[in-house]
Protein backbone atom coordinates (compact mmCIF):
# COMPACT_ATOMS: atom_id res chain seq x y z
CA UNK A 1 0.00 0.00 0.00
CA UNK A 2 1.43 3.36 -1.04
CA UNK A 3 1.18 5.87 1.37
CA UNK A 4 1.54 9.98 1.36
CA UNK A 5 4.10 11.22 3.97
CA UNK A 6 3.93 14.93 5.21
CA UNK A 7 6.87 16.88 3.78
CA UNK A 8 8.90 17.13 0.14
CA UNK A 9 8.58 15.37 -2.64
CA UNK A 10 11.72 13.36 -1.44
CA UNK A 11 9.27 10.99 0.77
CA UNK A 12 7.92 8.04 0.29
CA UNK A 13 6.69 4.67 1.61
CA UNK A 14 7.03 1.30 -0.29
CA UNK A 15 4.59 -0.50 1.63
CA UNK A 16 2.97 -0.82 5.03
CA UNK A 17 2.39 -3.83 7.00
CA UNK A 18 0.30 -4.23 10.50
CA UNK A 19 1.01 -6.40 13.25
CA UNK A 20 -2.01 -8.41 14.59
CA UNK A 21 -3.54 -6.76 17.41
CA UNK A 22 -3.40 -8.74 20.47
CA UNK A 23 -6.95 -10.75 20.37
CA UNK A 24 -5.80 -11.57 16.76
CA UNK A 25 -8.22 -9.21 14.62
CA UNK A 26 -6.53 -8.54 11.63
CA UNK A 27 -6.01 -5.08 10.76
CA UNK A 28 -6.24 -3.55 7.09
CA UNK A 29 -6.82 0.03 6.93
CA UNK A 30 -3.95 2.84 6.94
CA UNK A 31 -4.87 3.84 10.72
CA UNK A 32 -6.28 1.79 13.58
CA UNK A 33 -8.52 1.94 16.85
CA UNK A 34 -7.89 1.47 20.61
CA UNK A 35 -10.16 2.74 22.89
CA UNK A 36 -12.04 5.31 20.01
CA UNK A 37 -8.54 6.51 19.45
CA UNK A 38 -7.77 6.35 15.50
CA UNK A 39 -3.63 6.44 16.03
CA UNK A 40 -1.51 6.36 12.84
CA UNK A 41 2.11 6.88 11.34
CA UNK A 42 3.37 8.44 8.75
CA UNK A 43 7.06 7.94 7.81
CA UNK A 44 9.46 10.55 5.31
CA UNK A 45 12.78 10.08 3.46
CA UNK A 46 15.02 13.06 2.66
CA UNK A 47 17.29 11.58 0.23
CA UNK A 48 19.69 14.30 -0.37
CA UNK A 49 20.21 14.75 3.30
CA UNK A 50 19.74 10.77 3.83
CA UNK A 51 17.66 11.18 7.02
CA UNK A 52 13.93 9.55 8.29
CA UNK A 53 11.53 11.57 9.71
CA UNK A 54 8.35 9.67 11.56
CA UNK A 55 5.42 11.64 13.14
CA UNK A 56 2.62 9.75 15.26
CA UNK A 57 -0.78 11.13 15.44
CA UNK A 58 -4.09 10.45 16.62
CA UNK A 59 -3.18 9.31 19.95
CA UNK A 60 -4.80 10.59 23.32
CA UNK A 61 -3.31 11.98 26.40
CA UNK A 62 -1.72 9.05 28.71
CA UNK A 63 -1.04 6.71 25.24
CA UNK A 64 3.20 5.52 25.61
CA UNK A 65 4.43 5.93 22.29
CA UNK A 66 7.81 4.01 21.49
CA UNK A 67 9.00 4.10 17.86
CA UNK A 68 11.78 1.46 17.01
CA UNK A 69 13.88 0.60 14.03
CA UNK A 70 15.48 -2.84 12.51
CA UNK A 71 19.01 -1.01 14.51
CA UNK A 72 19.69 -0.55 17.88
CA UNK A 73 17.25 3.21 17.64
CA UNK A 74 14.56 3.65 19.58
CA UNK A 75 12.05 6.58 20.74
CA UNK A 76 9.31 7.45 23.30
CA UNK A 77 8.18 11.33 21.56
CA UNK A 78 5.28 11.95 18.61
CA UNK A 79 7.95 12.82 15.85
CA UNK A 80 11.27 10.18 15.48
CA UNK A 81 14.51 11.20 13.37
CA UNK A 82 17.44 10.21 12.66
CA UNK A 83 19.92 10.29 9.96
CA UNK A 84 20.31 6.73 8.17
CA UNK A 85 23.91 5.24 9.52
CA UNK A 86 26.41 3.36 7.28
CA UNK A 87 25.27 -0.35 7.55
CA UNK A 88 21.78 1.07 6.73
CA UNK A 89 22.45 2.83 3.60
CA UNK A 90 23.85 -0.84 2.15
CA UNK A 91 20.40 -1.82 2.97
CA UNK A 92 17.38 -1.43 0.38
CA UNK A 93 15.02 -0.80 2.99
CA UNK A 94 14.34 0.13 6.54
CA UNK A 95 11.77 -1.34 8.89
CA UNK A 96 10.43 1.21 11.75
CA UNK A 97 7.63 0.47 13.80
CA UNK A 98 5.61 2.14 16.16
CA UNK A 99 4.50 0.66 19.20
CA UNK A 100 1.49 1.95 21.43
CA UNK A 101 -0.22 1.49 24.54
CA UNK A 102 -3.51 1.95 26.22
CA UNK A 103 -3.58 0.60 29.78
CA UNK A 104 -2.72 -3.22 29.32
CA UNK A 105 -3.61 -2.96 25.41
CA UNK A 106 -1.01 -2.60 23.27
CA UNK A 107 -0.55 -2.51 18.84
CA UNK A 108 2.47 -1.88 16.44
CA UNK A 109 2.04 -0.32 13.37
CA UNK A 110 4.99 -1.00 10.76
CA UNK A 111 6.09 1.05 8.43
CA UNK A 112 8.86 -0.08 5.36
CA UNK A 113 11.24 2.52 4.12
CA UNK A 114 12.18 2.31 1.01
CA UNK A 115 16.14 2.91 0.31
CA UNK A 116 17.12 1.52 -2.92
CA UNK A 117 16.75 4.61 -4.50
CA UNK A 118 19.63 6.50 -2.69
CA UNK A 119 22.90 7.19 -4.37
CA UNK A 120 25.57 5.43 -2.16
CA UNK A 121 28.46 3.99 -4.53
CA UNK A 122 29.16 1.20 -1.85
CA UNK A 123 25.78 -0.05 -2.81
CA UNK A 124 27.26 -0.94 -6.00
CA UNK A 125 29.49 -3.84 -4.58
CA UNK A 126 29.53 -6.74 -2.05
CA UNK A 127 32.18 -7.97 -0.67
CA UNK A 128 32.95 -11.81 -0.79
CA UNK A 129 32.97 -13.93 2.02
CA UNK A 130 35.89 -14.96 3.65
CA UNK A 131 37.99 -17.48 0.95
CA UNK A 132 38.43 -20.34 4.00
CA UNK A 133 35.96 -22.38 5.72
CA UNK A 134 37.12 -21.16 9.72
CA UNK A 135 37.35 -23.26 12.72
CA UNK A 136 36.48 -22.61 16.51
CA UNK A 137 39.78 -21.13 18.02
CA UNK A 138 40.15 -24.25 20.27
CA UNK A 139 39.26 -28.20 19.95
CA UNK A 140 35.86 -29.03 20.08
CA UNK A 141 34.79 -32.41 20.81
CA UNK A 142 30.99 -33.90 20.19
CA UNK A 143 29.42 -34.67 23.09
CA UNK A 144 29.94 -32.57 27.06
CA UNK A 145 31.75 -34.04 29.84
CA UNK A 146 29.33 -33.54 33.20
CA UNK A 147 32.83 -34.27 35.48
CA UNK A 148 34.48 -31.71 34.29
CA UNK A 149 31.71 -29.33 33.09
CA UNK A 150 33.62 -28.70 29.89
CA UNK A 151 32.40 -29.62 25.93
CA UNK A 152 35.55 -29.69 24.26
CA UNK A 153 37.51 -26.19 25.37
CA UNK A 154 34.46 -24.54 26.74
CA UNK A 155 34.01 -24.47 30.42
CA UNK A 156 30.23 -24.75 32.12
CA UNK A 157 31.76 -23.55 35.40
CA UNK A 158 31.76 -20.06 35.08
CA UNK A 159 29.28 -17.33 34.56
CA UNK A 160 28.26 -17.40 30.96
CA UNK A 161 30.14 -19.98 28.96
CA UNK A 162 29.29 -18.02 25.24
CA UNK A 163 28.52 -14.48 25.11
CA UNK A 164 26.45 -13.21 21.98
CA UNK A 165 28.17 -11.28 18.83
CA UNK A 166 26.43 -8.08 19.17
CA UNK A 167 25.32 -8.25 22.60
CA UNK A 168 26.33 -5.89 25.54
CA UNK A 169 28.44 -6.14 28.37
CA UNK A 170 28.66 -6.90 31.75
CA UNK A 171 24.99 -8.54 32.56
CA UNK A 172 23.16 -8.05 29.29
CA UNK A 173 25.35 -10.18 27.11
CA UNK A 174 22.58 -11.98 25.43
CA UNK A 175 20.82 -8.60 25.15
CA UNK A 176 20.45 -6.41 22.09
CA UNK A 177 20.84 -2.69 23.50
CA UNK A 178 23.19 0.25 24.06
CA UNK A 179 27.01 -0.70 23.24
CA UNK A 180 27.56 -3.96 21.37
CA UNK A 181 30.69 -6.38 21.56
CA UNK A 182 32.07 -6.75 18.23
CA UNK A 183 33.62 -10.16 19.55
CA UNK A 184 32.38 -13.75 20.67
CA UNK A 185 33.49 -13.65 24.44
CA UNK A 186 34.28 -17.57 25.50
CA UNK A 187 35.22 -18.87 28.69
CA UNK A 188 36.96 -22.15 28.78
CA UNK A 189 39.15 -24.52 30.42
CA UNK A 190 41.85 -23.38 32.64
CA UNK A 191 45.03 -24.38 30.11
CA UNK A 192 43.72 -24.46 27.16
CA UNK A 193 45.64 -24.22 23.64
CA UNK A 194 44.00 -20.89 21.58
CA UNK A 195 44.65 -22.21 17.85
CA UNK A 196 44.43 -20.30 14.74
CA UNK A 197 40.99 -20.06 13.00
CA UNK A 198 42.19 -19.59 9.75
CA UNK A 199 45.81 -18.99 7.82
CA UNK A 200 46.84 -15.69 7.34
CA UNK A 201 49.75 -12.92 8.96
CA UNK A 202 49.93 -11.99 12.62
CA UNK A 203 50.29 -9.26 14.16
CA UNK A 204 50.52 -9.13 18.29
CA UNK A 205 49.77 -5.81 20.34
CA UNK A 206 51.05 -6.20 23.83
CA UNK A 207 48.26 -4.75 26.68
CA UNK A 208 48.08 -3.34 29.89
CA UNK A 209 45.10 -4.91 32.09
CA UNK A 210 41.98 -2.61 32.89
CA UNK A 211 41.37 -0.18 36.21
CA UNK A 212 42.19 -1.72 39.21
CA UNK A 213 42.90 -5.71 37.60
CA UNK A 214 45.53 -8.05 38.93
CA UNK A 215 46.79 -11.24 39.02
CA UNK A 216 46.64 -12.52 42.60
CA UNK A 217 49.32 -14.71 41.92
CA UNK A 218 51.97 -12.42 40.20
CA UNK A 219 52.41 -14.70 37.04
CA UNK A 220 50.90 -11.95 34.35
CA UNK A 221 50.95 -8.51 34.39
CA UNK A 222 49.71 -7.77 30.75
CA UNK A 223 48.09 -9.67 28.06
CA UNK A 224 48.01 -9.48 24.33
CA UNK A 225 45.88 -8.74 21.49
CA UNK A 226 46.42 -11.64 18.81
CA UNK A 227 45.27 -10.35 15.16
CA UNK A 228 45.75 -12.95 12.10
CA UNK A 229 45.00 -11.38 8.71
CA UNK A 230 43.47 -13.17 5.81
CA UNK A 231 42.73 -12.39 1.87
CA UNK A 232 45.52 -9.66 1.84
CA UNK A 233 43.76 -7.86 4.45
CA UNK A 234 40.18 -7.70 3.61
CA UNK A 235 39.15 -10.08 6.73
CA UNK A 236 41.21 -10.35 10.05
CA UNK A 237 40.44 -12.59 13.40
CA UNK A 238 40.79 -10.93 16.52
CA UNK A 239 42.08 -13.15 19.19
CA UNK A 240 41.87 -10.35 22.63
CA UNK A 241 43.49 -10.91 26.41
CA UNK A 242 45.90 -13.94 25.18
CA UNK A 243 49.05 -14.70 27.35
CA UNK A 244 52.15 -17.71 27.17
CA UNK A 245 51.97 -16.33 23.61
CA UNK A 246 53.05 -19.21 20.52
CA UNK A 247 53.12 -17.17 17.72
CA UNK A 248 55.35 -13.50 17.16
CA UNK A 249 54.86 -10.51 15.27
CA UNK A 250 54.50 -10.89 11.28
CA UNK A 251 54.73 -14.39 11.49
CA UNK A 252 52.59 -16.64 8.86
CA UNK A 253 50.82 -19.47 10.17
CA UNK A 254 48.65 -21.88 9.15
CA UNK A 255 44.73 -22.93 10.56
CA UNK A 256 45.23 -24.77 13.28
CA UNK A 257 48.37 -23.43 14.85
CA UNK A 258 48.61 -22.87 18.32
CA UNK A 259 48.35 -19.37 19.52
CA UNK A 260 48.79 -19.05 23.04
CA UNK A 261 46.22 -19.63 26.24
CA UNK A 262 43.12 -17.31 27.20
CA UNK A 263 43.30 -14.84 30.21
CA UNK A 264 42.98 -16.88 33.33
CA UNK A 265 39.49 -15.87 35.22
CA UNK A 266 41.17 -15.14 38.56
CA UNK A 267 42.90 -11.61 36.89
CA UNK A 268 40.70 -9.03 37.87
CA UNK A 269 39.01 -7.16 40.91
CA UNK A 270 39.16 -8.86 43.65
CA UNK A 271 35.61 -9.65 45.02
CA UNK A 272 33.86 -8.49 41.69
CA UNK A 273 31.39 -10.43 39.82
CA UNK A 274 33.28 -11.27 37.34
CA UNK A 275 36.52 -12.25 39.12
CA UNK A 276 36.25 -16.44 38.31
CA UNK A 277 39.34 -19.14 39.75
CA UNK A 278 38.11 -21.91 37.39
CA UNK A 279 37.85 -20.81 34.21
CA UNK A 280 40.14 -18.85 31.11
CA UNK A 281 38.88 -16.30 29.23
CA UNK A 282 38.99 -14.80 25.12
CA UNK A 283 37.46 -12.28 23.33
CA UNK A 284 37.11 -13.89 19.60
CA UNK A 285 35.94 -11.81 16.75
CA UNK A 286 36.11 -11.58 12.87
CA UNK A 287 36.05 -8.39 11.14
CA UNK A 288 36.32 -7.12 7.55
CA UNK A 289 37.92 -4.17 6.83
CA UNK A 290 36.08 -1.03 5.49
CA UNK A 291 37.27 2.35 3.57
CA UNK A 292 38.08 4.26 0.87
CA UNK A 293 38.42 2.23 -2.67
CA UNK A 294 38.01 -0.80 -0.58
CA UNK A 295 40.97 0.28 1.94
CA UNK A 296 43.10 -2.20 3.73
CA UNK A 297 43.58 -2.25 7.97
CA UNK A 298 47.10 -3.33 7.12
CA UNK A 299 48.06 -0.13 5.37
CA UNK A 300 46.00 2.06 7.45
CA UNK A 301 44.07 2.90 10.40
CA UNK A 302 40.35 2.71 8.99
CA UNK A 303 36.73 1.62 11.13
CA UNK A 304 35.72 -2.35 10.40
CA UNK A 305 32.48 -3.95 10.05
CA UNK A 306 32.68 -6.95 12.57
CA UNK A 307 31.11 -9.77 11.21
CA UNK A 308 29.73 -12.58 13.04
CA UNK A 309 31.47 -16.07 12.94
CA UNK A 310 28.79 -18.51 12.91
CA UNK A 311 28.27 -18.59 9.18
CA UNK A 312 31.50 -19.15 7.93
CA UNK A 313 32.82 -21.62 10.48
CA UNK A 314 33.59 -25.33 8.83
CA UNK A 315 30.50 -27.07 9.24
CA UNK A 316 31.05 -29.62 12.13
CA UNK A 317 32.11 -26.43 13.79
CA UNK A 318 28.82 -25.24 13.18
CA UNK A 319 26.94 -28.34 14.79
CA UNK A 320 29.32 -27.73 17.75
CA UNK A 321 28.31 -24.78 18.68
CA UNK A 322 24.33 -25.22 18.47
CA UNK A 323 25.34 -28.30 20.55
CA UNK A 324 26.94 -26.06 23.17
CA UNK A 325 24.13 -23.35 22.80
CA UNK A 326 21.59 -26.23 23.61
CA UNK A 327 23.46 -27.58 26.68
CA UNK A 328 23.87 -24.06 27.83
CA UNK A 329 19.95 -23.71 28.16
CA UNK A 330 19.95 -27.05 29.77
CA UNK A 331 22.11 -26.10 32.57
CA UNK A 332 20.23 -22.73 33.02
CA UNK A 333 22.89 -20.14 31.49
CA UNK A 334 21.20 -17.21 29.11
CA UNK A 335 21.46 -18.31 25.22
CA UNK A 336 19.98 -18.19 21.89
CA UNK A 337 19.43 -20.29 18.59
CA UNK A 338 22.63 -18.73 17.54
CA UNK A 339 25.01 -16.89 18.96
CA UNK A 340 24.71 -13.99 16.42
CA UNK A 341 22.19 -11.64 17.30
CA UNK A 342 22.50 -9.63 14.42
CA UNK A 343 25.25 -10.51 10.86
CA UNK A 344 27.43 -7.75 11.07
CA UNK A 345 27.88 -3.94 12.18
CA UNK A 346 30.37 -0.97 11.97
CA UNK A 347 32.19 -0.31 15.37
CA UNK A 348 34.92 1.69 15.84
CA UNK A 349 38.45 -0.49 16.44
CA UNK A 350 39.94 2.15 18.24
CA UNK A 351 37.40 2.49 21.20
CA UNK A 352 36.52 -1.25 20.89
CA UNK A 353 32.92 0.54 20.96
CA UNK A 354 30.13 0.49 18.76
CA UNK A 355 29.38 3.96 16.74
CA UNK A 356 27.14 2.27 13.89
CA UNK A 357 24.86 0.21 13.16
Amino acid sequence: MLNSCYGDSNAYIVRDRFDRSQDGTELDSDSFAVQHMDVSAKCRLDKVQKWVSCKADGYLEGVSLRWTTSGARYSTDPVFEFPLNDQELLADDLKVSLEYCSNSSCNNLIRIVSLSQLEVPSKKTTPPPPTQSLVFPFEITENYDPITKSFGGLSYSGSYVIGAFAGGFGEDLWEVRGKKNPDLLLEMVPETVLIASGSGTVKITEQQFYGDDIDPEGQYWTDWEVIIYMDNGLYYIVYDHVVDLMVQDGEAIEQGDPIGKGRPGRIGVPGSSSFQHDVDWVEWGLNRAVGPNDGSLMDQQLDSWAICWEPYLREDHQVFVQRALRKMGELGFDYGDSVCLTDEFKHNADTESVIAW
